[in-house]
């Protein structure tokens, strides 16, 4: 594993080690990766103080090869390390968070697709991959079921879930949030169905979805990333993404589970100023305007709803570009 050589690289192993058990295994990664790219560069330069040249060329570099949103998050991960150094008592320049504007737009997968692509997991039988492929189709199930985002049921232990109650805590959520979700009764027994099948029922400490070297790790976004890449080009529903987009991926079905849940509640009569307010919550949203982001659909798909939440709209969000957070 590559190690830390800047004049900072103890206090860069130690802010890591304090972080383990407070974020997530992927956020620990990806906070990892962000202060070794920043790291080599005060090795490169030669710096013995954080300074604002120092970060600025730092945050140039990164705007070259990353997209908007990616630049962003990785000024996020390094603010906090720099903020544990001035707590140590170091005078470092602080950079301000870049703003980015929300010019996202979701692949939303159809109906059909999402059949055809839990069709197609379902059918994988290679004795090789055979655990990995369980792990793969209950993740898919959860993802749809649930909306959650990737990192939450990853990071999930079985003793964080109630069969009995049909419910399952998320201990670290974005912006470090808990939120206990209920799940529909069928997908709670799929779900401990796979644990019994994984050997996993019995092993509270265990990760939901855990690694080959040790129940106690999980396995990565990555791996899971990569097997719906192969998953989207054997069902030939591929398609070719632009550059600096997510286009798409497992994010997407957390869109998928947003719309088609407040398409339900409208089916089934519940006013939409009660919907949009339950869904907020249990989508473990900061507030509605983030909602509102996962509620951007194809008119074309569902022209029935996109007049309804429009409306709905316009008297709830501010009409301010969308700054993430």
């Amino acid at each position: 594993m590559t190690q830390f050589q800047s004049v900072f690289k103890h206090e860069l192993a130690e802010y890591l080690e304090i972080s383990q058990g407070t974020v997530s295994d992927d956020t620990l990664r990806s906070t990892r990766r962000t202060l070794l790219s920043f790291d080599s560069l005060l090795v490169a330069e030669n710096a013995d103080r954080v300074t604002e040249t120092a970060i600025n060329h730092w945050i140039r570099e990164l705007q070259q090869i990353n997209a908007p949103k990616t630049v962003s998050d990785k000024v996020s991960y390094l603010r906090k390390f720099l903020r544990y150094l001035q707590y140590k008592g170091y005078s470092v320049f602080m950079p301000a968070c870049p703003k980015t504007s929300d010019s996202y737009v979701p692949y939303i997968f159809s109906d059909r697709e999402i059949q055809t692509l839990l069709s197609c997991a379902d059918s994988w039988a290679n004795p090789k991959t055979r655990r990995t492929d369980m792990e793969f189709c209950m993740l898919l199930r959860m993802l749809l079921g649930c909306g959650f985002r990737l990192g939450e049921p990853l990071a999930a232990r079985v003793k964080d879930i109630n069969f009995r109650n049909g419910t399952i805590l998320i201990r670290h959520a974005k912006n470090n949030k808990q939120r206990v979700v209920p799940m529909d009764r069928t997908l709670t027994e799929m779900l401990e169905r796979y644990c019994i099948a994984m050997g996993i029922k019995t092993e509270p400490e265990s990760c939901l979805f855990p690694a080959a070297r040790g129940q106690e790790f999980s396995v990565s976004k990555g791996t899971f990333d990569f097997r719906f890449r192969n998953l989207l080009r054997e069902t030939g529903l591929y398609v070719q993404e632009k550059s600096h987009s997510r286009g798409q991926c497992l994010h997407c079905f957390r869109h998928y589970f947003a719309i088609h849940s407040f398409a339900q509640a409208e089916k089934n009569g519940r006013p939409t100023d009660d919907s949009v307010p339950f869904l907020s919550v249990y989508l473990g949203h900061h507030d509605m305007d983030e909602t509102e982001k996962y509620l951007k659909f194809s008119g074309d798909m569902f022209p029935e709803y996109t007049e309804l939440f429009e409306d709905y709209a316009a008297g709830v969000f501010t009409e301010v570009a969308y700054e993430e957070k």
